[in-house]
């Protein structure tokens, strides 16, 4: 009997019409442990290369963390991963919520489906019991509509849905897949591929339990765990509540950036700002460091100043919140729900939403010169509802201002609406037309790489992308180690995927100082960084997670697995072994990041120094300096010697 995983994954053949299971052995989990380790491990074997990423061949994983469905605090996070239709490369997108940990108290360690039904189906999973059954009934429906009109149909409300809104269903290729009525995971574009396959919703209810090798022992490390950190703590006590509070909102970030440390940044101030907040809190923070985009990444504060920022404040995004709500087994409970009525505009009311997060605020907001935060609301709804992720959204109706404002669109191109900075209402009605792939909207739903190729003109000048996935709300030009990311990942244009501000506020340099230091000395913080993301996606834990304080995570897997050899280098081993798959799938589609993955001008032209970053990285990585193909030392040391060689057959066109 295993402990710690149950060592099985559904897989479901929509060609076949079958349903079997994969049993990988003990060895495989120690290597890639659950979430995105099993992922790209599975899909990287049963997936060729080189297909379409909307046709048949195509595979789309769910994968629940190695502690997903366990009270491990922070935990219930899950991956969808795929080969992306925005990248073409590999493509994953982090969900929370209840979903991920349902599908695995159903007994599954992840769920793998390929192949395409003919007609519109949903999969419903009952620990064991899996059907395939007809969706007709609710394809078209949004996303609230769709969970409870499956609910009652399957007569049980703690049935989880993940499904795909009208965007997904349309193959819109920034559209993601949504739960907990609007819970996103949202980029790479895995939305289309799942509406590619006809698949509405997946409905999940799951009544087992997870073994452990030792639930005594991991019973005292997670009350350990309480009584050090003040996560546990229904009340935070800060000696002056008022003074910590200013500093942490006004200039804990500035301090930061410029790598001091006040007295007053605590676990604590952590704690109690995302408790109140989420992350709404930082919106005009970040846009008065420049953190945050301003006119699709051309502006500063004179086109946004600060009264104009105030509007996006955190205190006003709360003041409509109904409710807070977290994701399973999170002791923060950071997201809320809102309620608006709104007296100027009442066709922007919203009854029932989630509170949009940063990203949304500063994307529909300052990035557009939009201050009107009920429209944003009504935004986040519409996005929610249809399943589209906000960023790349927001990235488009950015894009596509900037061109009304250079004259290569007009009102015959967007039915009479007029595409001004900061026309909220156009924005709204703009969101619509990219929903609906309605005339400007339908070249709009499929991002801004393929839009600026169909406007031509000089388009492609305004497209705020790196290999075809929009960037988020985090500018390179001051979070500077992002850019290395956004160009080499292979995720391209994400600003979780390792980033050395992130990695100073979750204590990685102070978790395991001496893995830093052998990483080499220019880029080893960053470089640790990525692993302890990618092995925290692995175990399914928040990113946000080790930001309130030092989690025991090598003591959580001695626990579950009775590994007691396990070590904190192998953790980041693990990290840095699924990093580098992730990196050759993507080779294996025939990308060489250095070739085809570049900032925009507007924002690269202020990095002088980033090819010789690169350079410096992939050296320390062990990987070729011109093909970024790891070295044969780099894939025995990761123990992935066949997964080079199988890359290897692919790779002709991967030369710099």
């Amino acid at each position: 009997m295993p402990t710690g995983f149950f060592g099985k994954i559904l897989l479901i053949d929509l060609n076949a019409n079958k349903i079997d299971t994969i049993n990988p052995p003990e060895k495989t989990y120690r290597k890639y442990l659950g979430g995105i380790g099993l992922g790209v491990h599975l899909l990287y074997k049963l997936q060729p290369a080189g297909i379409d990423p909307l046709g048949k061949e195509n595979h789309l994983g769910f994968f629940p963390g190695f502690f997903t469905g366990t009270s491990v605090p922070f935990s219930g996070r899950f991956m969808v991963v795929g080969k992306s239709p925005l990248t073409l490369g590999w493509g994953d997108a982090n969900g929370g919520g209840q979903f991920g940990p349902e599908l695995r108290r159903a007994g599954w360690d992840g769920l793998i489906i390929r192949g395409s039904a003919e007609e519109p189906i949903k999969i419903v999973i009952r620990d064991d019991d899996v059907e395939i059954q007809s969706a007709r009934e609710i394809w078209g429906l949004g996303i609230s509509d769709t969970e409870s009109k499956l609910k009652k149909e399957l007569g049980d409300n703690k049935f989880q849905v993940a499904a795909i809104g009208p965007a997904g269903e349309k193959k819109s290729l920034i559209s993601g897949i949504v739960n907990d009525g609007g819970r996103i995971a949202a980029r790479s574009g895995l939305g289309a591929v799942m509406g590619s396959k006809k698949i509405k919703a997946i409905a999940v209810r799951g009544k087992k339990r997870i073994p452990l090798a030792d639930e005594k022992k991991y019973r005292k490390i997670r009350q350990k765990y309480f009584k050090k950190t003040p996560v546990g703590k229904k009340e935070i006590e800060m000696r002056d509540p008022k003074v910590r509070f200013w500093l942490l909102r006004k200039f804990l970030p500035v301090l930061r950036l410029l790598k001091i440390e006040p007295k007053g940044a605590t676990d604590a101030l952590y704690v109690y700002t995302y408790k109140k907040w989420g992350t709404s809190f930082y919106t005009p923070v970040a846009i008065f460091l420049g953190n945050a985009p301003i006119k699709n990444f051309k502006g500063n504060l004179k086109d946004f100043p600060l009264p104009k920022q105030q509007k996006l404040d955190g205190d006003r995004v709360i003041s409509f919140e109904t409710r807070k709500y977290a994701c399973r087994s999170c002791p923060i409970a950071c997201g809320g729900e809102i309620h608006l009525e709104s007296k100027e505009f009442p066709e922007y009311s919203v009854e029932k939403e989630h509170r949009p997060e940063y990203e949304t605020l500063s994307l529909f907001g300052s990035n557009i010169l939009n201050d009107n935060l009920d429209s944003i609301f009504k935004i986040n709804q519409l996005c929610n509802q249809a399943g589209l992720d906000t960023i790349s959204t927001a990235t488009v109706v950015a894009f596509a201002m900037e061109c009304w404002e250079q004259g290569l669109i007009s009102k015959k191109d967007t039915n009479g609406i007029e595409l001004e900075w900061g026309n909220h209402r156009a924005t709204v009605e703009l969101v619509k037309m990219i929903i609906e792939r309605k005339e400007l909207g339908d070249v709009l739903a499929d991002g801004v790489f393929l839009a600026a190729q169909k406007i031509g003109n000089g388009a492609e000048a305004f497209a705020m992308h790196v290999g075809g996935q929009e960037i988020p709300a985090h500018d390179p030009r001051v979070e500077k180690t992002l850019a290395l990311s956004y160009e080499l990942d292979a995720t391209p244009g994400r600003h979780n995927k390792g980033n050395v501000f992130f990695a100073k506020a979750s204590k990685i340099h102070k978790v395991i100082p001496s893995y830093i230091k052998k990483q080499g000395k220019k880029h080893g913080l960053y470089r640790a960084h990525n692993y302890f993301l990618q092995f925290f996606n692995s175990c399914g834990i928040c990113e946000f997670g080790p930001w309130m304080g030092i989690m025991p995570l090598k003591e959580y897997i001695t626990a579950f697995t009775g590994w007691n050899d396990f070590t904190m280098e192998e953790l980041f081993l693990i990290g840095e072994r699924i990093h580098t798959l992730r990196h050759l799938f993507t080779l294996r589609e025939g990308i060489n990041p250095l070739r085809y993955w570049k900032l925009p001008e507007r924002i690269r032209s202020h990095l002088p120094q980033l090819d010789q970053w690169k350079i410096e990285y992939l050296q320390e990585c062990d990987w070729d300096v011109e093909t970024t193909i790891p070295s044969e030392n780099c894939a025995k040391r990761l123990e992935l010697e066949q997964e080079l060689k199988e890359c290897l057959k692919y790779t002709r066109d991967v030369e710099a």
